[in-house]
């Protein structure tokens, strides 16, 4: 054989190596993306169940200290309320987002897979 018809040969061959490395490089990305957006958002979930408990707490020591008062105490119910509709409003969007991003049933939603 000649120079001439290896060098067709050994050119496929590169370019074969070639794309099995990038498909492999690419793989690589999407799991450190998918990796970080995992963990963002259980950092962000955990942050915003604090802020929501903290927010329940200092309504309802709000609610016990408005004795005669009782649109304070209205205030305060509604601050609850809200709260706690904003932590389910969460943990929804968190079961959803855990779906999409995972592809785990919404019973495993507190199990992120990172």
């Amino acid at each position: 054989m000649d120079r001439r018809s290896i060098l067709p040969i050994m050119f496929a061959v590169l370019i074969l190596v070639g794309m099995a490395s990038a498909q492999t490089t690419l793989t690589s990305v999407i799991t450190i993306i998918t990796s970080f957006i995992c963990r963002l958002i259980t950092v962000l979930w955990g942050i915003v169940a604090a802020v929501a408990i903290i927010v329940i707490v200092i309504a309802g020591v709000r609610w016990v200290g408005s004795a005669e008062d009782a649109s304070a105490r209205a205030a305060a119910k509604t601050t609850i309320i809200h709260a706690i509709i904003g932590l389910i409003i969460i943990a929804v969007a968190l079961a959803i987002v855990n779906w999409a991003v995972t592809g785990t049933p919404i019973d495993r939603t507190w199990t992120f897979a990172c």
